[in-house]
């Protein structure tokens, strides 16, 4: 079982203080995930959401500067997205390598033959 830990967005409409509190606090979480198996931390880019010319979030993305649109939440989960199905990948992959071992009914039959 994996567990999957969301970094918070930046929320303001311009740079505050609020903004670098949850840097820490997501750079924090990420530490923490780094001593646990089987989780995973997903990183949303702030990049996706504040503008780089004068560090504001759009209406866009967030109505209220607090909680995403439908633009928003695509922006917020495409990464999200990706990840799983990058994990999905690769459990698949090691699922598929430990059945190549299991030995077939057939094998089991034949092994009972020659008993």
């Amino acid at each position: 079982m994996w567990t999957f830990f969301q970094s918070i967005p930046p929320r303001g409409q311009y740079p505050n203080p609020l903004r670098d509190k949850i840097a820490t606090v997501n750079a924090g979480i990420a530490t923490f995930i780094t001593k646990h198996t089987n989780t995973q931390f997903v990183n949303i880019d702030p990049s996706l959401f504040i503008s780089p010319t004068d560090g504001s979030i759009s209406h866009v993305d967030m109505h209220d500067y607090l909680h995403f649109t439908r633009k928003g939440y695509q922006k917020w989960t495409e990464p999200i997205l990706e990840d799983i199905q990058n994990l999905l990948k690769n459990f698949l992959t090691a699922d598929q390598a430990s059945l190549a071992m299991v030995p077939s009914s057939q094998d089991i039959a034949s092994m009972a033959d020659v008993n």
